[in-house]
């Protein structure tokens, strides 16, 4: 497998997007789904895929050396963040945002489970952790966040 001609962050923003289910979540709330990060300006739910970091194996950076010339093998570990956002909508009759971003996390990881293997240029996609992160103090709305850690990887022959 070569290396991926799409970066990680975009295949997994776009699984993410391409397979949502309003229907999963409080509200059938469809966020916006973006690489980078969270977007103040915009007051709707979000969902942001970040953070990439790679390593490769072996100590020179390659792993093997692939039978028949193909020569040197990378395999790359990887992780990645999709964050969950949402506002706590003072007097508004929106959903609860510490509900929203819980379903948001759970939408993420019934998507991956359910699509891990068909991402392309990736051997897998997993989900690793779920994190709930404080909100910032002192901001008005307030915005919670749940990081969900998901991890990767691929390899070149």
């Amino acid at each position: 497998m070569p290396i991926p001609s799409t970066d990680p962050l975009v295949s997994v923003k776009n699984l993410i997007k391409t397979n949502w289910i309003p229907g999963n979540v409080v509200g059938t709330t469809t966020p916006d789904v973006h690489t980078g990060w969270w977007n103040p300006k915009s007051l709707a739910a979000q969902i942001t895929v970040s953070g990439k970091s790679e390593s490769f194996e072996g100590a020179s950076g390659y792993n093997a050396i692939e039978g028949g010339g193909g020569g040197p093998v990378q395999i790359v570990n990887g992780v990645m963040f999709a964050n969950c956002w949402a506002y706590r909508n003072e007097g508004v009759a929106g959903p609860n945002p510490k509900q929203l971003v819980y379903d948001m996390a759970e939408e993420i990881r019934r998507i991956i489970l359910a699509n891990y293997a068909g991402i392309t240029g990736l051997d897998y996609v997993s989900v690793i952790s779920t994190d709930d992160v404080p909100p910032e103090e002192g901001r008005n709305p307030m915005v919670f966040r749940k990081a969900v850690t998901i991890g990767f990887k691929w390899r070149t022959t």
